[in-house]
């Protein structure tokens, strides 16, 4: 904040409804005292383009909120944007895979009980994911989902058990997540332990 610029810390930081509301009453700007604002913040973006949108407003001030706009605000900027673009080639559509555990003790009682995969899927409308387990002869041993999915975070979980057979026995598992784009095939394979 300021001219040059000043690291500012928000009063507050508030999400609602998809909304990211950052607060600053104790650095508030009026007429008399102008001084440029630059936001920075770091998230992950779904999409391979996002169009950010914004309004500045004071908290219990009778005006309007005004917009905020794209153009040529500060000549140190080298954009005019309020945009993220990213190459299409450079992003992976299947991203961010996590492993909860790679233990499944699936025994009821409420510890690693199952297994789950959160990944997330970029810059794809309506694709097919597939969330399979194999044994190690490379037998299917459940289908957990196929499901058309858009762009966003996912969990996938396992609870140990196979298709109508119950529980299946100790051992080692695969775990295969594939998504079917236009662009071709995405898979991803994770060892699973189950144990008793």
């Amino acid at each position: 904040m300021g001219d040059p610029l000043v690291a500012v810390e928000p009063d507050s930081i508030a999400e609602k409804r998809g909304e990211l509301i950052v607060y600053f009453p104790s650095n508030r700007i009026v007429a008399a005292d102008n001084r440029p604002l630059r936001l920075l913040f770091k998230t992950g973006v779904f999409s391979f383009n996002a169009l950010f949108q914004g309004e500045i407003f004071v908290v219990g001030g009778e005006g309007q909120p005004q917009s905020i706009d794209p153009g040529d605000a500060n000549a140190e900027v080298s954009t005019n944007s309020i945009e993220v673009l990213a190459p299409s080639e450079g992003l992976d559509v299947l991203s961010a895979l996590d492993v909860g555990s790679t233990v499944v003790t699936p025994n009821g009682d409420g510890r690693n009980d199952t297994f789950e995969l959160a990944y997330s899927l970029l810059g794809v409308q309506a694709s097919q994911v597939v969330f399979e387990i194999y044994d190690l002869r490379g037998r299917k041993v459940r289908t957990l989902s196929a499901d058309s999915r858009g762009e966003g975070r996912y969990v996938e979980e396992w609870d140990g058990r196979g298709e109508g057979t119950g529980r299946v026995a100790p051992g080692l598992y695969l775990a295969r997540l594939s998504v079917t784009t236009d662009a071709g095939d995405f898979t991803r394979t994770r060892i699973v332990a189950v144990a008793y």
